[in-house]
């Protein structure tokens, strides 16, 4: 996600439109970095500030989601590990939306 957004910042936008196309919903909200940063958050000096920028950037908004029952979908690997790691959930990849049609 940080990645994707650094060198392709319009990149949610164009996965928007394409699951869209294909008839989902979509709600893209704004989140920031979700602490994982690559190996940054498996670190041990950095798992207090791992966990502080999850829960600043990505819990609630998972939350929300999670509590409108809707289908969470992320495409950084990060992203989707550290909610699996936080949150014991795991969001799906845009494309495993797309396979199965």
């Amino acid at each position: 996600h940080c990645t994707e957004r650094a060198t392709a910042p319009d990149v949610a936008a164009a996965w928007a439109r394409v699951l869209e196309a294909a008839g989902f919903r979509v709600r893209a909200p704004e989140v920031g970095c979700c602490g994982m940063a690559g190996i940054f958050g498996h670190e041990i000096d950095n798992q207090e500030l791992s966990s502080e920028l999850w829960q600043a950037s990505w819990a609630d908004q998972l939350a929300t989601a999670r509590a409108d029952g809707a289908l969470v979908v992320a495409t950084g690997y990060s992203c989707r590990s550290q909610a699996a790691r936080f949150a014991g959930v795991r969001p799906l990849h845009p494309v495993e939306l797309l396979a199965p049609a």
